[in-house]
């Protein structure tokens, strides 16, 4: 099936008209809306409800699940995000452990912030 529209749902800085048409070119296809979610985490603080806050401030995002949607991670993030991606094809409800840096010695010292299960 080939849709002639979709959507970005963008996580990073907000792109440009030409960046758009960019995707438009490539992709033969009419982007609809791009849906900026701003990103910004507080690391003292467990990022799974950080996260499920930040989603569900996107309207009617579940409606998009059989639509074509385009998703623009935090340019740093994007080889974690497709390593989350492609780890639930392997293992079964795996869990993502999460470091914070222990500011209170003298040499940095990472300790575990928390266990992220995904469902």
């Amino acid at each position: 099936m080939k849709f002639k529209s979709a959507k970005i749902v963008n996580f990073s800085h907000p792109l440009t008209s030409e960046q758009i048409k960019e995707v438009e070119e490539k992709e033969s296809i009419k982007i609809e809306e791009v849906i900026n979610i701003p990103v910004q985490f507080d690391i003292e603080s467990d990022f799974l409800p950080q996260f499920e806050k930040m989603i569900k401030n996107v309207e009617n995002l579940e409606s998009e699940f059989f639509k074509v949607v385009y998703v623009n991670p935090p340019s740093l993030g994007t080889i974690s995000f497709m390593l989350g991606v492609e780890i639930k094809k392997y293992f079964y409800n795996p869990k993502i452990l999460r470091w914070k840096q222990d500011r209170g010695g003298i040499f940095p010292v990472w300790k575990l912030a928390e266990v992220i299960e995904i469902k």
